[in-house]
């Protein structure tokens, strides 16, 4: 009997542990999420005169529901417009922008061999996202600074070590609503 109380009690436990998920906490910021969308579309306006986008309809429609489809499952409480789009470049990389542009590099595409690594780097770019990790930081600059972060050049540089790491914990919620597995289906 005893045995049995202790098996339902950390049956309760185990229940009431997977239910309530870690809160995600975006860092200091001066921008409203509102001015997170601005920003995001403003940047994204020069960066697709600069970049060279992949014109290829089946390619893109692909990335754009697998990011569509990621996008929904992570926990967006300021209901970011998300889209993606592929940039004809051969190096394994992505970015995302304030306020849901997220770009994927060709080469990331081709160096995934099923679709749940492609997924993962989706859900990572995603997770900067939801966390506002773009605007974050440029609010640590425009404090010491008068810094307006409206180019390409900015962005494209990176967010550091830390802040890729929180933007793990959205990519794992996301990647796991996939069912993201070794043996995912190859792309």
């Amino acid at each position: 009997m005893r045995i049995k109380i202790i098996l339902i009690g950390l049956a309760v436990f185990s229940t009431a542990l997977l239910a309530e998920r870690t809160k995600l906490k975006p860092g200091r910021n001066v921008y409203s999420p509102q001015e997170d969308v601005e920003l995001g579309r403003e940047v994204a306006k020069d960066a697709e005169k600069q970049l060279a986008l992949v014109n290829d309809s089946s390619a893109n429609s692909y990335i754009g529901k697998l990011g569509s489809f990621l996008a929904s499952k992570a926990p967006n409480e300021y209901k970011f417009p998300f889209y993606f789009k592929i940039v004809d470049d051969k190096s394994i990389n992505a970015v995302a922008l304030p306020g849901g542009p997220v770009y994927v590099n060709r080469g990331a595409i081709e160096a995934a061999d099923i679709e749940a690594q492609i997924a993962g780097v989706m859900a990572h770019e995603i997770g900067h996202v939801v966390l506002r990790h773009g605007t974050n930081q440029a609010s640590k600059g425009q404090l010491t600074q008068a810094v307006r972060p409206s180019s390409v050049a900015f962005w494209a540089e990176g967010l550091g070590r830390p802040l890729a790491s929180s933007a793990d914990s959205p990519r794992i919620r996301c990647c796991c609503a996939i069912r993201a597995t070794p043996r995912a289906r190859r792309i």
